[in-house]
């Protein structure tokens, strides 16, 4: 029988072979109670990883948002041609790689042949599961796909907990259809639905929130133009307010002043350092 003890020593070996530093008395992460989220001590995610630094969604960019304080960290998933889970933000390959590759018209085996600047593969959900477990969050967001049927949420689900990750996963999409099929396979899993540019005003919201469900708990507007008045209607519907992206001082000001619950951020240790002042 492994015990929790046992666990934290296993997980903190893990890491460190992975590059990673991580106490052995650290508890494992989990999202939590989003009620803890405020202006204040806002809900801060590193949009795929750190994107000023490194690679998209590369291991080296996730390695760096952690150890800069991160506890969420970002994946855009889209459904391979044969249903690996790839993530990558564009379907195609060509501004991360250099090799114009569509990832739903290729399978995981040509894909892994383009790697990412750095020399990384470009990874799968579960291979980022794998490398980081329990020990972070991880904000999964469902990308359009050729496939219909939902198989694209089916294989997410099916990854998240055959990686034991439940407690770990916030799950974000442009799509309510798709966030909808998701709270039926993990209905305790947060859900935070992303809207465009265009939609991220007072007009839009003030009709769409009276039609979200409830099990939609978090709603991601683009922050240029959003006004206190914006989140202040996002708040009246027992919904959280995300950002995205904040990356410098005056955006998290601004953020922070709008009363922002959250937000992405390509720069997390500055973010990470503004809130901790």
């Amino acid at each position: 029988m492994i015990t929790k003890r046992h666990f934290k020593w296993m997980l903190a070996i893990a890491l460190t072979l992975a590059g990673l530093t991580f106490s052995a008395t650290a508890q494992a992460a989990e999202v939590g109670s989003l009620n803890q989220y405020t202006a204040e001590t806002p809900l801060i995610i590193s949009h795929r990883g750190s994107p000023l630094q490194f690679p998209e969604h590369s291991f080296a960019g996730y390695n760096d948002a952690i150890q800069n304080g991160s506890k969420f960290i970002e994946q855009d998933v889209i459904l391979a041609k044969d249903n690996h889970l790839v993530v990558s933000h564009d379907n195609n390959l060509k501004k991360n790689t250099g090799h114009n590759i569509s990832v739903t018209n290729s399978t995981y085996s040509e894909i892994r042949k383009a790697p990412l600047s750095n020399g990384e593969t470009i990874h799968t959900l579960g291979s980022i599961f794998n490398r980081y477990q329990q020990s972070t969050n991880y904000v999964v967001e469902t990308k359009k796909t050729a496939k219909g049927g939902y198989l694209l949420e089916k294989e997410i689900a099916a990854s998240i907990k055959e990686h034991h990750v439940e407690n770990n996963v916030v799950l974000q999409s442009f799509s309510l259809a798709s966030l909808k099929y998701l709270h039926n396979l993990l209905p305790n899993a947060p859900e935070m639905l992303v809207l465009s540019g265009d939609n991220s005003n007072a007009n839009y919201l003030s009709k769409l929130l009276s039609q979200l469900p409830s099990y939609i708990n978090i709603v991601a507007v683009y922050t240029p133009g959003v006004t206190t008045q914006d989140v202040q209607l996002i708040h009246m519907s027992n919904k959280k307010a995300v950002g995205y992206a904040l990356d410098t001082d005056t955006e998290l000001a601004n953020g922070q002043a709008s009363g922002l619950d959250g937000l992405f951020t390509d720069n997390t240790k500055l973010a990470t350092g503004y809130f901790e002042k």
